[in-house]
């Protein structure tokens, strides 16, 4: 096994396993945080408009929950493009410049370059 064989797996390990945080969100959705005691302890609230708030949340959960769900899913799916388009932006260069002898150690060496190079292109949108 060459260090770049090496080099191609544990980057295209570390690419996925940082995916995973956003996949989950994706499946498994977000949970909401409860209304709590604050519906129930307001004071400056009647006891029938406390009842009506408390109405009124119990509705809106389901909306407020996949707007949650697709925030929490897209700012992590965000932060995974930054650092990858960085990570990927350093990388391309170095392995670019090792590309004359790199090219000749076999089928890994090339394809730590192409990988390296499509990572860098599809963060790029």
């Amino acid at each position: 096994m060459n260090i770049y064989q090496i080099l191609f797996w544990s980057y295209l390990f570390l690419a996925v396993a940082t995916l995973l945080p956003t996949l989950k969100d994706v499946i498994a959705g977000v949970k909401l945080n409860p209304g709590g005691a604050s519906f129930e302890q307001a004071t400056h609230f009647s006891a029938e408009n406390r009842t009506r708030l408390q109405d009124h949340y119990t509705r809106m959960m389901g909306t407020l929950g996949f707007w949650k769900k697709r925030a929490e899913t897209y700012t992590s799916f965000h932060y995974y493009c930054v650092i990858w388009t960085i990570l990927s932006a350093w990388a391309v260069p170095i392995i670019a410049s090792l590309a004359p002898t790199a090219t000749s150690e076999g089928e890994y060496s090339k394809l730590l370059i192409v990988l390296g190079a499509v990572d860098v292109l599809s963060q790029r949108r």
